[in-house]
Formats: structure tokens, C-alpha cells, sequence
């Protein structure tokens, strides 16, 4: 009884983490293609992304949450860094340089996998 209590907790606690990781790709996808297009118009825009990151700070790994952060930190560069025209855009996404989440996603993968382990 009490290990089927332990694995509904540790697959309650996988599907949280899941959710919330899922929720930041979303929003940092959407902010980091909007920066490279647009300069940030009021810091509202930020917030959030911000909301997720402090909730990621609740739960998560040492190397998530750093990855979480230099997204972040990314997106802001970005919105500060002069504006792509769609040329510009298209060369940089067959360059694969648009990717600003790929450290993220895969230190998410990477932790849902252990959880998921144990």
C-alpha cells in the first residue's frame, strides 16, 4: 500500500512538472520569436514568463532551473538587439539559430526521464 502510495505521488509530481515545463516552452517560444521581430513595448510582456520561471524555482533541478534562467535572460537580450526582417529571420531558422529553448528542453527531458525512473 505504501509503495503505490510513493509512485502516485512521484507520477502526480512527473505530470506537475510536465504541465509547467510545457507552460514555459510555450511562453518563451512565443516572446523569443516576438523579440527577434519586435523591441520590447512595455515589460508587462515578461510577466508571464516570469510567473513560470519562479514557479520552476519551486520545483525543479539545479540544471533546469539554470536553463529556465538563461532562457530568460536570452529573450531579454533579444528584445534589446536590433529587429530581423523576415530575410534575416528566415536565414537565421535555416541556420538554426532560433532555437532558444533547446538547453531547456532537454534538461527537462533529461529530469522527467530520472523522476520517471525511480
Amino acid at each position: 500500500m505504501r509503495s503505490q502510495a510513493i509512485r502516485a505521488n512521484v507520477e502526480w509530481r512527473l505530470r506537475e512538472r510536465q504541465r509547467l515545463y510545457k507552460e514555459f516552452i510555450t511562453e518563451a517560444s512565443r516572446l523569443a520569436v516576438d523579440a527577434r521581430a519586435h523591441s520590447l513595448e512595455a515589460t508587462n510582456q515578461l510577466a508571464a514568463l516570469y510567473g513560470v520561471l519562479n514557479r520552476i524555482r519551486l520545483i525543479s533541478g539545479e540544471r533546469v532551473l539554470s536553463t529556465a534562467e538563461d532562457c530568460c535572460r536570452r529573450i531579454v537580450e533579444l528584445y534589446w538587439s536590433p529587429n530581423l526582417t523576415l530575410e534575416e529571420f528566415r536565414a537565421a531558422y535555416e541556420a538554426h539559430q532560433m532555437d532558444s529553448l533547446k538547453e531547456f528542453s532537454t534538461a527537462c527531458r533529461l529530469e522527467l526521464l530520472e523522476m520517471s525512473a525511480s
